[in-house]
């Protein structure tokens, strides 16, 4: 016959196994659950191509035998694809078209705004330049419809095979080009292939012949040559105002 003692510790007994079997349960569950967790990152990642996401899966995984294998294989099949995987997705099929597009725009517009030809407004900063002398100044109605007042004004070259001419020269705007007085020092720069006729500078600005003012030639109201400048033998090349 069983004593008290022996069916008190078959109680415990039985309340032992009833608490393992518990927390076996428990642990089973969290195990379940790791494991699904860890499958469902690894088919995230295995969407968006990457290898190296899909091997994180794999080890978010791992403390679960079951669930480690099924992240690890969807992880692994994904990374092969590499860029072919980021192209499936929808995201990455707009950034590769993103990148497309800017690289066309770049290429065009390189095109279009590349210089080309040879400007002769486009001169070096070492060509030479030439002394001459301002030997009048005025201000005029700028070409346009903008009503702005320009600065003009008639130099004497003081050096070189032109020595002596006389060129007038639009030095822009008042408000942004220098000022400069009759009697003033400056400097000129050559322009090659300005057109050597007629007498005098004309009345847009353009450079002057080579030949020098006529007997009559003084300065003008308006800043260019006199009426009685014939042309002269000999034109020189126009001038480019310069600083002083």
């Amino acid at each position: 016959m069983p004593s008290p003692r022996d069916d008190e510790h078959d109680h415990d007994h039985d309340h032992i196994e009833a608490w393992a079997d518990a927390r076996d349960a428990a642990a089973r569950a969290r195990a379940q659950r790791r494991a699904a967790r860890g499958r469902r990152l690894g088919a995230r990642f295995g969407r968006w191509g990457g290898g190296r996401d899909g091997a994180g899966a794999s080890a978010s995984g791992g403390s679960d035998g079951r669930g480690g294998a099924g992240a690890s294989a969807s992880g692994g099949s994904d990374g092969r694809g590499g860029a072919g995987g980021l192209l499936a997705t929808r995201w990455g099929r707009s950034l590769a078209g993103a990148v497309g597009v800017l690289a066309l725009v770049t290429v065009v517009g390189l095109a279009v705004w590349w210089p080309r030809g040879d400007d002769a407004s486009q001169r070096p900063a070492s060509a030479p330049t030439i002394a001459a002398t301002v030997s009048a100044a005025s201000e005029e109605d700028c070409p346009g419809p903008a009503g702005q007042r320009c600065r003009t004004i008639v130099v004497t070259i003081d050096e070189g095979t032109d020595k002596g001419d006389r060129e007038r020269l639009a030095l822009g705007p008042v408000a942004v080009a220098p000022t400069v007085e009759v009697g003033d020092g400056v400097r000129v720069q050559p322009v090659a292939g300005v057109a050597q006729e007629g007498s005098g500078a004309g009345s847009g600005g353009g450079a002057g012949s080579g030949g020098g003012a006529g007997s009559g030639g003084g300065a003008g109201s308006g800043g260019g040559a006199g009426s009685g400048g014939g042309a002269g033998s000999g034109g020189g090349a126009g001038a480019a105002g310069g600083g002083g």
